[in-house]
C-alpha cells in the first residue's frame, strides 16, 4: 500500500505495508517539529547525510526540496523499503546505502536487531547493546559493512544522524569532515543520560558549533523507554556565510576598473579538502560556446558550498558602481585552462552582471592570474564580441592579479572592465561564480 503526507507545500509518498510504517508517514512533519523545520530551511543545491534513515521520512522530504541527499541505513527490511519509497517519489537526487557509519575505517561486522521488521529501530551497529548502551543478549545478527563519514569524500553541508545510542561514534568518524568547515549545521539525537553523548556535545562546541538549550529540553521525551532523548541542532556560520563575509570585508580596487582581491577567501582549514570533478569537458561541448575561449574546458560544481549568501554579497559590494538593470541569477562551474593558455584584452557579453573567479590551484602559478588593461584613449569604445590583440597597441596593462591558492578575484561587467590573460605557465584551476541578468 502507498500512503501520501502533505504538509510545508510537500507531497511525500511512503510504501506502508505495516502499522510501523504507517506511523512514520503519518507523522512525517510532526514527529520532531525541529527536524521539519531545520529541512525546511535547506537549499534546493545544498547536500544533506542522512545517518540511520530508516525508511527514508527525511531523505523524502529533503529530496522533495530539491536537495541532493545520501541516506544511510544498514538494516536490511527498512533499506529495502528505504530504496520503494526513493523509486515511488521520483527521486534521483537521492541515493542509499545499505552501511553502518560509525568509528572506525571499512570493516566487516555485526548489526544487532531489536526486530527484524518493516521501520523498525533500536538496532546497534558493532556492539550488542541497547540505546542506553547497556549490554544485550540473544539479538540476531545482521552481517554488515561499517565505515566512516570522513572515508566517504562528500562534503555536506547538512548532517542528520539518529542511530539509536551510538550517535558518539558516528562523530568520532567525522572529526575531519567536521574539521573542514563545510557542515552548516548537524540534528543529532542525544541521551542527556549518557556521558558519551555529553562529550560529544561539548566536543561539537569545541569546534565552533552552538545550540540552544531550551530547544533540546522542548524535544526531550518527558517519560517512557526514551526518557531526556531528544534531538539537538548544532549550527555554526556556514561556508556560504563565512565567504560572504569575507567579500563584505574587502574594499574595492578602482585602477583601472572596479574589483576586488580577496586571500583566504576559504578556511584554511577547508582549503585543502576541497572536491574538484574529473569530468572536465570542452568548452563547446559541456556549455554549446566557443566564441571567446576556444581551449577552455569546464566542468559542473555539483557539490558547491556557494550559494545565495555569496551571490547577495557580491552584488552588494559593486552595485553602487553598478546598479543592476534587471533580476539577477546566478551559475556555478569549474573551469581549466591547460599551459599556454592566453586571450586578449575584453570585455564580457552584455547578459553578464558580475564576474568572481575563485582560484583554486594547489600552488602558486606564476603569471597566470587575470590581467587588467586600460584602453590609451580614453574615448575608445570595446566590441563586446571579440578579445583584443596586445601587439594592435591600443592597450596599456595595469596589473596582473597573482593566480594563488586560495584567493578571489570579482568585478562587474562594465563597458571599461578590459581583462585578459597572456600565456599561463601552468594549469590554472578556477571555480566560476557568474551573476547575470534575466533575459
Amino acid at each position: 500500500m502507498i500512503s501520501e503526507n502533505t504538509d510545508f507545500g510537500i507531497k511525500a509518498k511512503f510504501v506502508t505495508n505495516s502499522k510501523a510504517a504507517q506511523w512514520r508517514c503519518d507523522t512525517a512533519f510532526t514527529k520532531e517539529p525541529v527536524t521539519s523545520k531545520w529541512l525546511m530551511g535547506m537549499r534546493d543545491y545544498e547536500t544533506l547525510l542522512d545517518v540511520g534513515a530508516n525508511m527514508g521520512v527525511y531523505s523524502m522530504i529533503a529530496g522533495l526540496k530539491g536537495l541532493t541527499v545520501y541516506a544511510f541505513e544498514p538494516e536490511s527490511e527498512n533499506y529495502a523499503l528505504l530504496q520503494r519509497n526513493i523509486f515511488i517519489n521520483g527521486l534521483r537526487n537521492v541515493k542509499a546505502y545499505c552501511v553502518a557509519l560509525s568509528d572506525k575505517p571499512l570493516r566487516l561486522s555485526n548489526l544487532y536487531l531489536s526486530a527484524i521488521a518493516e521501520a523498525g529501530s533500536c538496532h546497534s551497529f558493532g556492539d550488542n547493546v541497547g540505546t542506553n548502551l547497556e549490554k544485550k543478549e540473544d539479538r540476531y545478527a545482521q552481517g554488515c559493512i561499517g565505515m566512516r563519514i570522513d572515508d566517504l569524500g562528500i562534503s555536506p553541508d547538512y548532517i542528520k544522524i539518529d542511530v539509536d545510542g551510538i550517535e558518539h561514534k558516528v562523530i568520532e568518524g567525522a572529526k575531519k569532515t567536521l574539521g573542514s568547515g563545510v557542515v552548516r549545521s548537524l540534528l543529532i539525537e542525544v541521551n542527556s543520560n549518557l556521558s558519551e553523548h555529553i562529550d560529544m556535545a561539548d566536543y561539537l562546541l569545541s569546534i565552533g558549533y552552538t545550540y540552544d538549550k531550551d530547544q533540546f529540553e522542548e524535544s526531550k521525551r518527558k517519560d517512557g523507554f526514551f526518557e531526556g532523548t531528544g534531538e539537538i541542532l548544532f549550527t555554526r556560520e556556514g561556508m556560504d556565510e563565512r565567504v560572504a563575509r569575507k567579500i563584505d570585508e574587502a574594499e574595492i580596487c578602482l585602477d583601472p576598473f572596479p574589483h576586488i582581491y580577496v586571500e583566504d577567501i576559504f578556511p584554511e582549514e577547508y582549503y585543502p579538502h576541497m572536491q574538484f570533478p574529473d569530468d572536465y569537458k570542452p568548452l563547446a561541448e559541456s556549455r554549446a560556446t566557443t566564441s571567446l575561449y576556444p581551449d577552455r574546458e569546464t566542468a559542473i560544481a555539483r557539490t558547491c558550498p556557494l550559494g545565495d549568501y555569496v551571490a547577495t554579497a557580491l552584488i552588494e559590494k559593486f552595485e553602487r558602481v553598478l546598479p543592476p538593470k534587471t533580476e539577477l541569477w546566478y551559475e556555478r562551474f569549474f573551469c581549466r585552462d591547460s599551459v599556454g593558455y592566453s586571450i586578449g584584452p575584453h570585455i564580457d557579453n552584455i547578459g553578464k552582471y558580475l564576474s568572481a573567479l575563485f582560484y583554486i590551484p594547489k600552488a602558486v602559478v606564476p603569471e597566470s592570474g587575470t590581467s587588467l588593461y586600460s584602453p590609451l584613449k580614453h574615448s575608445f569604445i570595446g566590441d563586446r564580441r571579440k578579445p583584443y590583440k596586445l601587439e594592435e597597441g591600443l592597450f596599456e596593462r595595469i596589473k596582473q592579479v597573482e593566480f594563488q591558492p586560495n584567493t578571489l578575484f570579482a568585478f562587474p561587467n562594465m563597458d571599461h572592465a578590459f581583462h585578459g590573460l597572456e600565456k599561463t605557465t601552468g594549469q590554472r584551476d578556477i571555480l566560476m561564480f557568474d551573476i547575470h541578468y534575466k533575459a
